[in-house]
C-alpha cells in the first residue's frame, strides 16, 4: 500500500510540474488500442459482477503524450466504474473524436452504480478525497483517494480536462 501511494504521489508531482512535462516525455500514443487493453484487462471484473460492459473505441485515434500517464486516465476510471457499479448494472466506455473536424478527443465513462451527491462532486478531484462512507460500504476495495486527482492532472498535462455529472443511485458520467 506504502509503494503505490508513493507511485501515485510521484506520478501527481511529475504531471502537475508542466514545465517537466516536455517533448522528451512523449511519443505518439495509439489512444485506441491503449483503451482497447484497459478495456479488456477489467473485462473479467466486469464478468464476475455480472455487469453489462459496452465498450465502443473508434479505431486510428492518436495524441502525442506519455502513453503511461494516459494508461492511469483508462485503468483509473473504469476501476472506479466497476467498483461502484452493482451486479447487473452496466458500464459504458466510448473513446471518439468530439468532433471530424476537430482534434478534440473525449473518453467517455458512463456507470449506473451508486452514484455521487451534488454537495461531493466539486471535491472530487482534490487529493485523498475519498467521499461518503455510506457509499463505500459496500466496497471493500481501499483506495487512496488519488485516483481522481491523477486522472485531472494526466488530462492537464496533456492540453485537456474532466468533467462528473452524476446523480445518487443513477451512475456517474465521466468525460
Amino acid at each position: 500500500s506504502l509503494t503505490s501511494l508513493v507511485n501515485q504521489l510521484l506520478l501527481l508531482a511529475e504531471t502537475e510540474d508542466f514545465s517537466s512535462f516536455s517533448e522528451s516525455h512523449t511519443e505518439l500514443v495509439d489512444l485506441s488500442g491503449l483503451a482497447a487493453q484497459s478495456c479488456d484487462m477489467f473485462e473479467p471484473i466486469a464478468e464476475s459482477k455480472s455487469i453489462r460492459y459496452e465498450i465502443r473505441i473508434e479505431p486510428n485515434i492518436h495524441i502525442q503524450g506519455n502513453r503511461l500517464h494516459l494508461r492511469q486516465i483508462f485503468n483509473n476510471l473504469i476501476d472506479n466504474a466497476l467498483k461502484f457499479t452493482p451486479e447487473h448494472g452496466t458500464v459504458k466506455i466510448e473513446l471518439k473524436k468530439a468532433n471530424a473536424d476537430q482534434p478534440e478527443i473525449q473518453l467517455i465513462v458512463w456507470d449506473s452504480g451508486v452514484g455521487i451527491a451534488a454537495d461531493e462532486l466539486p471535491k472530487l478531484f482534490q487529493r485523498f478525497y475519498r467521499g461518503d462512507r455510506n457509499r463505500r460500504r459496500d466496497t471493500p476495495v481501499r483506495s487512496t483517494g488519488l485516483g481522481l486527482s491523477i486522472c485531472r492532472a494526466v488530462a492537464q498535462a496533456h492540453g485537456g480536462t474532466i468533467e462528473v455529472t452524476s446523480a445518487l443511485n443513477q451512475g456517474s458520467k465521466f468525460i
